[in-house]
């Protein structure tokens, strides 16, 4: 590959404008490709990044989809949405290296069904960052990645490794379906409260009976996990030797110790931001996840098909739910 590698951002949106933008920044020859209203307000007024300490203004370029052959490609789309993406960058990326950036399990499968196993390589995401307005997003706590290929290419995650590794912590892992597995924990339990509730994970904090769903949650999902063959992975700060026997404990402690957790989670997840912006929730591939394999295995998973449920009832009507009124659609599981 040559020293300055031409990338493409599939889905400029909160993710892929933070990547993309540092990248660009960090001297990468950049296209974030997005949404029309997007792409219009990058090309005319700059990428604007906002962070905790300052705001960016990044001149990259934007368009609304793929007419050259990158050489890495960063799929920063909705897990819903990676099939047709992939298709619709098949022709020019047929030879790209692409980075399937998706929350929960199946994107980086349903990626390579498409573009080839040789090709993509998985990543998890893990920071935060929202969409303001066109042109604009939040990134307000610096974070990290981890790459690795599912599927053997180990050489070409290295390379998308060292990529990344310009501008934010990057780990590369030969073991990227055991990080998914953890990220997975995580999600299935911090997007579903703030998406029932319509709160932020640290306001819901110190409201006892929202942690114990919290821990309901991720209790229910590790065991189906487990149960399925899953094995989870460590996460950088977050080793799954401590993460996995605190989920064991009983309710009450496990609701306990998820409390400083929570607590410092004032970003608000992709899942609410959907919500609130009118758009599909991609909680199939969350919560849809742990009650698919519970399915396949012969188990059930009550607490996330509850969850789904109250999800659903949220994106339709845009009436989120109150914590006592949560309490109580959880109640018989305490």
């Amino acid at each position: 590959m040559p020293e300055k590698q031409r990338i493409a951002v599939v889905g400029a949106g909160a993710i892929g404008c933070v990547v993309g933008g540092l990248l660009h920044r960090a001297g990468e020859d950049v296209t974030l490709i997005g949404k029309k209203e997007q792409a219009e307000a990058i090309n005319r007024y700059g990428l604007r990044i906002k962070r905790a300490e300052d705001e960016l203004n990044i001149d990259v370029k934007a368009a609304t989809e793929l007419d050259f052959s990158p050489h890495i490609v960063l799929l920063a789309v909705k897990s819903q949405d990676v099939k047709d993406a992939c298709l619709a960058i098949k022709g020019p990326a047929k030879d790209s290296v692409t980075v399937a950036m998706q929350n929960g399990l199946r994107g980086d499968e349903e990626a390579a069904d498409v573009l080839g196993e040789e090709n993509v390589m998985g990543c998890v995401v893990f920071f935060s960052a929202s969409y303001l307005e066109p042109g604009t997003v939040n990134y307000t706590k610096e974070g990290s990645l981890i790459v690795g290929s599912p599927y053997g290419h180990h050489e070409k995650a290295r390379q998308a490794g060292d990529l990344l590794s310009r501008i934010m912590k990057t780990v590369v892992t030969e073991n990227i379906k055991g990080a998914r597995y953890t990220k997975l924990l995580l999600n299935v339990m911090g997007n579903s409260i703030d998406a029932m509730t319509g709160k932020a994970l640290a306001e819901c904090s110190a409201d006892t009976a929202v942690r114990r769903i919290a821990a309901l949650v991720i209790k229910e999902s590790l065991e189906v996990i487990e149960r399925s063959g899953g094995r989870p992975a460590s996460l950088p700060g977050m080793p799954v030797s401590v993460l996995k026997p605190a989920i064991k404990l009983p309710l009450p402690v496990t609701a306990f110790l998820l409390k400083p957790l929570l607590k410092d989670e004032t970003q608000e997840s992709s899942t609410l931001q959907s919500i609130k912006r009118g758009r599909p929730v991609e909680t199939g591939y969350l919560n849809g996840e742990i009650v698919r394999m519970a399915e396949e295995n012969n188990m059930e998973a009550p607490v996330n098909s509850r969850v789904m449920e109250i999800i659903g009832e949220v994106s339709q009507s845009k009436n989120f739910v109150s914590t006592s009124e949560l309490a109580g659609r959880f109640k018989e599981f305490f």
